[in-house]
């Protein structure tokens, strides 16, 4: 078995723990920095895209690495059907007030078309990032008019 595959092996191990977090990442990428001559970031960033997307990007929001290879490989990255992986929407929830329940709701203006909007929620793949709070759980969304749409948001808890 190679380094690579041995490396990805293991890191599958650490994403199937149920506690895993962010923490968690970091370590396991420090620990294969300290023991591996060198480390596959842009397989480990490959496999988590397609394991664990929502956790992927929660660790490039602490991550400054992780993020700007993120960022380069995001325009051409489709999976078979030519849609994107995952969809990423950047809000403000500072002027916002959550209901009693802790929701909030943000208007959302896209042009990407309805039916990948309505793809990527069932999927689970649209990632919603709070300026202040980093990722955000994205609990529904309606479609207001052509182009804009109301998510429902709710802040995760530490």
């Amino acid at each position: 078995m190679g380094q690579e595959a041995k490396i990805i092996e293991e890191l599958d191990f650490v994403l199937t723990h149920p506690a895993c977090s962010v923490l968690n990442l970091e370590h396991f990428y420090n620990t294969c920095l300290y023991v591996y001559d060198s480390v596959p970031l842009l397989s480990i960033i490959g496999h988590m895209k397609r394991s664990s997307p929502h956790l992927l990007m929660e660790w490039s929001s602490t991550n400054v690495m992780v993020r700007n290879l993120l960022a380069d490989l995001e325009p051409g990255e489709t999976n078979n059907k030519g849609q994107s992986h995952f969809i990423t929407v950047t809000i403000d929830l500072s002027k916002q007030t959550a209901t009693d329940k802790g929701m909030y709701q943000v208007a959302w203006s896209t042009n990407i078309p309805d039916a990948t909007i309505k793809y990527h929620f069932k999927k689970k793949s649209i990632i919603v990032s709070d300026r202040l709070d980093g990722i955000v759980d994205l609990m529904g969304l309606s479609l207001i008019d052509e182009n804009m749409y109301n998510l429902y948001i709710k802040k995760r808890r530490n």
